[in-house]
């Protein structure tokens, strides 16, 4: 298991080096129908799949709370 989960985590350290962490827009799955909460959803796994994080956008979190998480990260860290 972890053998298995290194080998990959090298592989994705070297795309890691070029590419940037993906910006995904939440909107469509909270204000969008069956297929938009569908393909965001898709976009979502794919990017966790291939880079293992996202920066998401429109997920309607207003900014004072996401301010305040990243003052408690800073506190703790």
């Amino acid at each position: 298991y972890i053998s298995r989960h290194r080998e990959a985590f090298k592989r994705k350290e070297k795309a890691a080096v070029t590419d940037a962490i993906p910006t995904l827009d939440f909107t469509a799955f909270r204000q969008g129908d069956a297929a938009a909460r569908a393909a965001v959803a898709q976009q979502i796994g794919a990017a966790f799949e291939r880079y293992g994080f996202i920066q998401l956008v429109g997920h309607g979190v207003p900014m004072p709370v996401v301010d305040g998480a990243f003052a408690a990260a800073e506190a703790f860290f």
